[in-house]
């Protein structure tokens, strides 16, 4: 992670790569929808994502996109339900008969 000043007195944290890839991808995506409206003034490459007066969290977003594109696709609950339905399939239940 970059520290540095702005001419202004703000800290600016500029998060790398690696730092980013230890996030989980809940909250790469947090980062994303929470920054998309809000860019650091940098020729609109830099996400915004956590901010105060004095400090300011940056980050670029193609490399959170780059990430993201290459984490494996995780299912959600309709699609967990989907393959699970599919695997049970039409088979029929033998059942055995106890006295």
């Amino acid at each position: 992670m970059k520290k540095y000043k702005t001419k202004y007195g703000t800290t600016v944290y500029e998060y790398e790569r690696e730092d980013l890839e230890k996030l989980s991808t809940r909250e790469l995506i947090s980062i994303v929808h929470c920054a998309s409206n809000k860019t650091f003034i940098n020729d609109g490459k830099y996400f915004e994502f956590a901010f105060d007066d004095d400090w300011v969290n940056v980050c670029e977003e193609a490399v959170i996109r780059d990430i993201l594109r290459n984490r494996p696709h995780i299912s959600n609950k309709k699609e967990r339900r989907e393959m699970i339905n599919k695997l049970r399939g039409k088979r029929k239940k033998i059942l055995e008969f106890r006295r």
